[in-house]
């Protein structure tokens, strides 16, 4: 995706973040490193993921922490945990489960910190899930992607946050229920709070998927740093399941075809893009 003026300041309330969740005596220093890099990247003609990855890269480097976000990324796995029961029941108790599971996923998605329309800790989500789990989705496409869940289908699915994956793997798991090759694709390493292939492997994911393999630590997912094989899986997939804003930033400049996005509106830019309102709950299939 292009970037917007509002990406700018985005990206800066999330370096201040990420400084603060370390130690405040970084955060003037990461500003102005932002800026410099911001001052150099910054055009509408450029892609917003790859500047952000680079912001995120140069600031993890200055605030000397590899992984701020570790404390909280532990809490939102806990705390999702501690729902489990309540999204089962909702599965459970649904007519149409793949519905129900992707409505959790994208319930999900709200696990995300320091930028605007996320909650502001992770135990806020448990005063609220059940609410907006009912609440369902605002843009409805899983009827189109019932259709691509074929006995040995190729489908991707690649995962965006912590606490977050812990739904995504409710709906893996129906997914695999329609006889598909599955893989799910996470962070090798840490980037935000984006779950990566430890968490995967701490949260059981094996037992709900084929195959984990790898990304880089890019935001979203820079087609630049992926190996070989990722890109012929991709090339190749019957259908492609991406969370997040940030895989939607990534994917909608590629022809990659089917697309499933499962993702909550968070920004404007984001939601224009897609021709959306913005914090609204989305299931939006390209095809």
């Amino acid at each position: 995706m292009r970037m917007r003026a509002e990406c700018v300041s985005c990206l800066i309330n999330r370096v201040i973040y990420e400084a603060g969740l370390v130690d405040e005596k970084f955060s003037e220093k990461a500003v102005k490193e932002a800026l410099d890099i911001l001052a150099k990247e910054y055009s509408h003609n450029a892609n917003s993921i790859l500047v952000a990855t680079k912001v995120h890269r140069r600031v993890y480097e200055i605030i000397e922490n590899p992984d701020p976000y570790k404390d909280i990324k532990e809490r939102s796995n806990r705390i999702a945990l501690s729902l489990i029961p309540k999204a089962e029941k909702f599965i459970n108790d649904s007519k149409d489960k793949l519905r129900a599971a992707v409505i959790c996923a994208i319930v999900g998605n709200v696990f995300d910190f320091g930028i605007k329309s996320s909650i502001a800790a992770p135990e806020k989500l448990g005063d609220n899930f059940e609410k907006m789990c009912e609440n369902g989705l605002d843009v409805d496409d899983t009827e189109k992607i019932r259709k691509y869940l074929k006995k040995n289908s190729r489908v991707l699915f690649f995962t965006d946050n912590c606490g977050e994956i812990v739904f995504d793997k409710l709906l893996c798991r129906e997914i695999k229920k329609f006889g598909v090759h599955l893989t799910v694709v996470v962070r090798e390493s840490p980037i935000m709070n984006d779950a990566t292939v430890e968490d995967a492997e701490k949260l059981g994911f094996k037992d709900a998927a084929d195959e984990i393999m790898l990304s880089s630590n890019a935001v979203g997912i820079d087609f630049n740093e992926i190996s070989d094989d990722l890109k012929k899986r991709i090339e190749n997939a019957d259908l492609i399941i991406c969370k997040g804003m940030g895989m939607y930033e990534a994917f909608c400049e590629k022809k990659y075809r089917p697309v499933v996005h499962l993702l909550r509106t968070k920004c404007m830019p984001v939601a224009d893009d897609m021709g959306l309102p913005e914090n609204i709950s989305v299931a939006k299939m390209y095809e």
